[in-house]
């Protein structure tokens, strides 16, 4: 273990963890609460899943943001170097760059996904339109496929 790890005691969804870090207590103090947080709001809305499929769903949102955030960096960077070197400005350019980073670090991480998992797009609009703000992306879509499934019977 490194010198400037320390060890963290906390909870999450009623189970013990020591988490070691390098980050101040009080910044793994809210991490914890923040994924209790999630957690709970995905078991409000899917009381079926197990603490396993809720915290699966945590991750892959947690994940999305960062690589959204990343991208959302990287192109701000670019723009301040843009700046710098006194280029105009070009406002298409940046929201363009970050799809396209946001690609790129996808593509650099895709698997296959097999077909009984895929959505089309108007399925990801309509669940992003007609769910509760806040709740996490993954959870939206498993709620529409149910509510899709549902009609159709």
């Amino acid at each position: 273990m490194s010198e400037d790890k320390r060890r963290f005691k906390t909870i999450i969804a009623g189970r013990p963890y020591t988490i070691l870090a390098n980050k101040p207590e009080e910044h793994l103090q809210t991490v914890s609460e923040i994924a209790n947080d999630k957690i709970t709001q995905i078991k409000g809305a899917m009381p079926e899943l197990d603490i396993e499929q809720r915290s699966v769903l945590v991750a892959v949102n947690a994940i999305s943001d960062a690589i959204s955030k990343q991208a959302e960096i990287n192109a701000l960077k670019e723009r301040i170097s843009e700046l710098e070197q006194g280029k105009p400005l070009a406002s298409k350019k940046v929201s363009t760059k970050v799809t396209t980073q946001s690609a790129q670090v996808l593509e650099a991480h895709k698997k296959p996904v097999s077909p009984k998992n895929t959505t089309t797009a108007k399925q990801r609009l309509r669940s992003q339109s007609k769910q509760a703000p806040g709740m996490p992306r993954a959870s939206k879509e498993k709620l529409l496929n149910r509510s899709t499934e549902m009609e159709k019977r």
